[in-house]
């Protein structure tokens, strides 16, 4: 294995321990308080910081040609999730309460542990089929259930954000320039549909690629590799 495999391994199965953590965290509120209210406790979120915003090393990945990824779409989807934990979570705390949070928690996490799996697998030379269903056929409900969830915690977030002027810039200033988050938040919401549409038809295909018609998971009679 070469140097660049090796980081690569490094790197997925790293990602892989603090978004199982993350969702192990998640599972762990959920049973001891019984509610999710609280769900993004400061144990998720210091974890989630971490994590998410190392996600940007795969653009760099795909800028090096370590990854077959299009840059700029690694980029859209980093940015996006980090839209969330850092522009709208961090600047507006009452959003972690939102029940959209809830949704996008276990529907990143879940994803997450998944792909890194698969992809640390993947590098190691490595197929386990049953990772490979999982890859291939949870995005069908964590998909829409993640966009779900960010577009709930914006809305819940949207009226402080309009209160406060969140990172917004008014005139008159030195740059003689006006910006509205608020109104950039909701542009943002009508682009989230664009974005899942096309992710969305993009795994359909590789589904159909890799999996073909296999729709169901290997039985415990059935050997994996």
């Amino acid at each position: 294995m070469g140097l660049a495999s090796g980081y690569l391994v490094l790197y997925n199965l790293s990602q892989f321990a603090g978004w199982s953590y993350i969702l192990g965290q998640c599972v762990f509120v959920l049973a001891t308080k019984r509610t999710c209210r609280g769900l993004y406790s400061s144990e998720i979120e210091f974890a989630l910081h971490i994590f998410q915003t190392a996600a940007f090393l795969e653009v760099l990945h795909a800028m090096l040609g370590l990854v077959k990824s299009n840059v700029v779409q690694t980029f859209g989807q980093v940015f996006s999730r980090n839209y969330i934990v850092w522009l709208i979570v961090y600047q507006v705390p009452d959003a972690k309460y939102s029940p959209g949070i809830r949704l996008l928690l276990f529907a990143w996490s879940i994803t997450e542990v998944v792909r890194y799996l698969f992809y640390a697998l993947q590098v190691m030379g490595k197929s386990v089929y049953l990772v490979t269903w999982l890859r291939y056929t949870m995005f069908l409900v964590l998909y829409p259930m993640g966009v779900a969830g960010e577009m709930w915690t914006v809305y819940s977030a949207q009226p402080e954000i309009l209160k406060k002027d969140v990172l917004s810039v008014a005139m008159p200033n030195p740059y003689n320039i006006a910006f509205s988050f608020y109104y950039a938040t909701w542009l943002q919401q009508l682009l989230w549909p664009l974005g899942l549409y096309q992710l969305y038809t993009y795994m359909l295909k590789q589904r159909s690629k890799v999996l073909g018609g296999k729709s169901t998971p290997p039985t415990p009679h059935q050997k994996t590799q």
